[in-house]
């Protein structure tokens, strides 16, 4: 993964599909200090280490298949900010003091705040995801940080993820019984 600098940008952010980088504004580089600049590589290594360049991807097409469906947008939402804050959990978990990096979170919304510039938010998708959220879940005692995906959680969305396959599947069937049965009087 190579590290570049730009001044073209607002906030830092991984991008690639075939060959990974992070990209910090130049000018951020030069105002953080080591530890927050290492919680922000760390973030967005994360990103990578996670393939979120490619749910991105995939979430705009489904948001884009879906753009008038009701609850797509509230689904995709929720997505992205489990995405930013199962990367907060990957930071704390390799450098074991949530309290910190979320001093790095707050300093680094302050210092572009001041720009004008909007951070923290997902570039790709454009929605902001709330700074109040990320820093109280990192500052929540007794929470347990870790890299893995619960096995249980995910047992249970899989079931129902498999449970309304199924169903949409026989949707159609189902709506060709209700109008056969209302034609037949």
């Amino acid at each position: 993964v190579q590290v570049l600098a730009s001044e073209e940008i607002n906030s830092p952010v991984a991008v690639g599909y075939r060959r990974p980088a992070v990209i910090v504004p130049t000018g951020l580089l030069a105002t953080l200090e080591e530890d927050e600049r290492k919680d922000v590589l760390l973030h967005e290594l994360a990103h990578l280490a996670r393939y979120d360049d490619w749910l991105n991807l995939l979430t705009r097409a489904v948001g884009a298949l879906l753009a008038l469906h009701p609850l797509a947008g509230i689904v995709l939402k929720q997505i992205e900010r489990e995405r930013e804050m199962a990367c907060d959990d990957f930071v704390v978990s390799h450098t074991g003091s949530a309290r910190s990096y979320a001093r790095s979170l707050a300093r680094l919304h302050d210092l572009r705040s001041t720009e004008g510039t909007r951070l923290l938010a997902p570039a790709l998708l454009g929605r902001k995801v709330s700074l109040a959220d990320r820093l109280e879940s990192l500052l929540r005692r007794g929470r347990q940080f870790s890299t893995r995906p619960s096995l249980a959680k995910l047992g249970v969305s899989a079931f129902l993820l498999i449970l309304l396959l199924g169903a949409g599947g026989m949707g159609p069937g189902w709506i060709a019984i209700a109008h056969t049965k209302a034609a037949s009087p």
